[in-house]
């Protein structure tokens, strides 16, 4: 009987996520670049209009979830529900409580309501940047056991890791970017380290990454945007750190930093609670200051992001650019402080997993 207990209490966490996945699959509507694909007569005339980019497994994924509902209703489905879970073991790590995987679960649930019209209910934008995002965590995943010294089955993992890395890189291009930015890190971290060895998983992971990218970018649409010849008016690529700023100002921290509140009241509790809980016996007198300085920054940062989700947004009362750029100078401040923070408390073993989840 106590057996059977068990078992189900481990099913309650996987049940829940998938019961949430398919409420939220069939609470999906067509959105913006979604009624191109359903209203389309043929997919040559698709290809000609609304395919024109590198992002190939996207656009096909996006095409059968839209086209046909039972497609959409599996995939959606078991996508998301595999996103939740492999955030749940990240945050879970070694620890075998359950509270852990419902918190990581709960701050799903707490998704600022603007990312979530971007990613889960538009359903060519869930293709876009949900789905590759289980490539990235399933690779991680690979990395963070292979650090701990586990032995991985080479052979298998080769071609696996290939066509994660080369797969991943076909739905949008920052995500290609950053595959192939992280499987270079990953090279470099596992080659400078002592207690670490190159394995051949991450060289096929950042190879078929880099030639993900590559045939990605062999698209003529990419060279008409840059060369500023293009048809479709709307894309471009700048290199003017002006542009680089104004999205800084106007999309990246309005969107990624200030609105995951919750979050960050997490952090700052839980930065606190380890600062109460260290042994400060043999701290210098500079590595106090340090600390003192940084926590109060981190706890400031979220009071700060509260305030500006529940109230009234700074850049609502002045047109000055100025707000804009100091809250972008706070945001640095806040991510520089929470990475010190998590050396200074957490040591150099967690340093890289803390950093990663941040």
């Amino acid at each position: 009987m106590e057996k059977i207990k068990l078992r189900a209490r481990d099913l309650l966490f996987p049940a829940a996520v998938f019961l949430f996945a398919a409420v939220c699959c069939f609470s999906t509507t067509l959105i913006g670049d979604d009624y191109y694909m359903y209203y389309a007569f043929d997919k040559a005339g698709l290809y000609a209009f609304a395919f024109t980019n590198g992002r190939y497994i996207a656009n096909n994924l996006a095409f059968l979830m839209i086209r046909y509902p039972a497609v959409k209703a599996v995939l959606y489905t078991l996508t998301l529900s595999l996103l939740i879970m492999l955030l749940a073991r990240f945050v879970q790590f070694r620890e075998k409580r359950p509270a852990v995987s419902w918190l990581a679960f709960g701050l799903f649930l707490t998704m600022p309501a603007a990312i979530v019209r971007e990613t889960e209910t538009w359903l060519f934008g869930y293709a876009v940047h949900v789905i590759p995002v289980i490539f990235t965590l399933l690779y991680m995943r690979l990395c963070f056991r292979s650090f701990r010294g586990e032995q991985l089955k080479q052979r298998a993992l080769i071609p696996l890791c290939g066509l994660l890395g080369f797969a991943g890189a076909l739905f949008a291009e920052h995500i290609s970017i950053l595959h192939v930015v992280f499987g270079i890190f990953v090279l470099l971290y596992a080659a400078c380290r002592k207690d670490q060895r190159l394995r051949a998983f991450q060289i096929a992971f950042a190879a078929g990454a880099a030639a993900g990218l590559c045939v990605m970018l062999l698209r003529p649409e990419y060279g008409d945007v840059l060369n500023e010849t293009e048809s479709l008016t709307y894309r471009e690529i700048s290199f003017d750190i002006t542009q680089m700023y104004y999205h800084l100002y106007k999309m990246i921290i309005p969107m990624f930093a200030k609105q995951f509140c919750l979050l960050h009241l997490c952090i700052a509790g839980a930065l606190l609670m380890l600062f109460v809980r260290a042994d400060r016996s043999g701290w210098k007198k500079g590595r106090i200051l340090y600390v003192r300085l940084t926590l109060g920054c981190t706890v400031a940062y979220a009071v700060y992001s509260v305030m500006m989700t529940a109230g009234v947004p700074l850049k609502s009362l002045t047109g000055s650019e100025r707000v804009s750029a100091l809250e972008t100078a706070f945001v640095f401040l806040y991510m520089l402080s929470v990475i010190y923070l998590a050396r200074v408390l957490t040591g150099r073993q967690r340093l890289l997993r803390v950093t990663v989840y941040i």
